[in-house]
């Protein structure tokens, strides 16, 4: 069983027979996303201005899912529209304290949020204007893109694995 399209060609290239791979994807549980948010308290936890949007990426912090193209993305942003904070949510690594060393050198640690690991995955969503996933390499289909959606939030996703499919459909 392969997670998307993507991860069947893969297969394929490694000498799978086709008539042996079935595409099946993950699903999402939409009742987790249908429940009411107090978006001004989840604002208020992050130290958000009321006149800021919200651009987040969930992830865990390794190097791979792309956060140093996040932090350098949002660096450029921030120089052109100033009115936006930017969450990133994730269990830390070792990768975690140069994501934060980035973003000082970068002049932009007052406007990232780095909250660790969370639970309340659908109660941040519902708070963001944007999702962003900008992984490099490794997804099959980024789970974090069908939450997204289901939450109702406009993702921006790099063309790896499986994401062209999930945004296209």
């Amino acid at each position: 069983i392969a997670v998307s399209k993507a991860t069947r060609l893969v297969l394929e290239g490694s000498g799978v027979p086709g008539d042996k791979i079935d595409v099946v994807y993950s699903a999402t549980d939409l009742a987790l996303y249908d429940v009411p948010v107090d978006v001004a308290a989840v604002r208020r936890e992050f130290q958000v201005p009321d006149t800021h949007r919200i651009v987040g990426k969930v992830a865990n912090y390794l190097k791979w899912k792309g956060y140093d193209v996040f932090l350098e993305a949002a660096a450029r942003i921030l120089r052109e529209e100033p009115g936006i904070t930017f969450l990133c949510v994730g269990k830390d690594s070792e990768h975690g304290a140069a994501m934060q060393d980035k973003a000082r050198t970068l002049g932009i640690a007052d406007r990232i949020r780095f909250t660790g690991f969370r639970t309340d995955v659908p109660r941040l969503f519902a708070a963001m204007d944007v999702s962003v996933n900008c992984s490099l390499e490794g997804e099959g289909v980024a789970g974090v893109l069908r939450e997204s959606l289901a939450a109702g939030v406009p993702v921006v996703a790099a063309d790896v694995g499986g994401n062209r499919e999930v945004a296209q459909e």
